[in-house]
């Protein structure tokens, strides 16, 4: 049987006590090498110091019953050693523990997709598509015609297809809903969710501020909606993607004017709607039932969550 040690905090004579990760360390081949250890019929046995001494070792047969045994070396040149080795191993062990669990920001690039998942990403409404001309194909509110009547062109950037980081939650845990906050332009007012350079305000009634919103229905059952207007900061230009997801439960969710199981991608440059700088993608979010509701929003530089807690009215 390995006899193991616990990593603790190991003070020094100083009192210092520098701390180390509790780790589990095999510890018997080096106490089986300084002669601590003595093979009896029921394994290894810990000689006490004294006897280790005196060269003697009393074994089961010859020791009287005793309260569990403990292990208390104080030989001082054994207990430096072991204490050196279990130092090092723990810091080798807190080591790997630390840069395993350290969180890293979304990679900018795309990740590779098998097709089994690409295939359930399009049923979930996940799925980037390949070009803007796919976008826009359901998108006839927010792409803007090129001059030859078309719109535009070209493979969506492998930047904007990010992977997904909904967070999942337990049951009974709170909806993590985004505050909103006024904003008032030319062309539109209301409480926008979200703080980065794309946004979202809803048009329903609610507790907007704290990021509640009242499901009304529509003209599409058994889909129930929330009316949205997404859109960019003056400052940024480029283009971004919208996925959308239930965090509390698994439940069909769906963008764009009219329910749409698809990502809503809005190309660079202005779009159909807006003025000044301010590009504008009107819409819904499209669910059945009230729950905890997020998008993904990702542009070139950034990839950003915004949470309602969609209520029944």
């Amino acid at each position: 049987m390995p006899l193991l040690a616990q990593c603790q905090v190991l003070k020094s004579r100083n009192g210092t006590a520098p701390r180390v990760a509790s780790a589990p360390v095999n510890i018997a081949p080096f106490i089986r090498s300084t002669g601590l250890l003595a093979r009896a019929t029921n394994g290894w046995q810990v000689h006490s110091h004294s006897r280790i001494l005196d060269g003697m070792v009393l074994w089961d047969s010859q020791r009287p019953a005793l309260a569990p045994p403990a292990v208390s070396v104080r030989i001082p040149v054994f207990l430096a050693t072991i204490v050196l080795t279990l130092t090092a191993a723990c810091i080798s062990s807190s080591a790997t523990h630390q840069a395993g669990g350290k969180r890293h920001p979304a990679s900018p690039q795309a990740s590779p997709t098998a097709p089994g998942n690409t295939a359930a990403l399009a049923r979930a409404g996940l799925a980037v598509p390949a070009t803007y001309q796919q976008a826009c194909a359901s998108e006839s509110a927010i792409c803007a015609q090129g001059a030859g009547g078309s719109p535009p062109t070209g493979p969506i950037p492998a930047a904007l297809n990010r992977p997904l980081h909904f967070p999942a939650l337990r049951p009974g845990e709170s909806c993590p809903a985004s505050p909103g906050s006024p904003i008032t332009t030319a062309d539109f007012g209301g409480t926008a969710l979200g703080n980065g350079p794309v946004r979202v305000v809803i048009a329903n009634a609610g507790d907007l501020r704290h990021g509640v919103a009242e499901l009304s229905p529509s003209s599409s059952p058994p889909w129930i909606a929330l009316k949205t207007l997404w859109f960019s900061v003056p400052a940024y230009q480029g283009p971004f993607i919208i996925r959308a997801k239930r965090l509390d439960h698994h439940a069909p969710v769906a963008l764009g004017e009219a329910p749409t199981v698809a990502p809503l991608v809005v190309p660079p440059g202005p779009t159909l709607n807006g003025t000044r700088g301010w590009r504008e993608a009107p819409g819904g979010l499209w669910v059945r039932t009230a729950g905890c509701y997020a998008w993904q929003v990702d542009g070139l530089t950034f990839s950003e969550l915004v949470v309602v807690r969609a209520v029944a009215p």
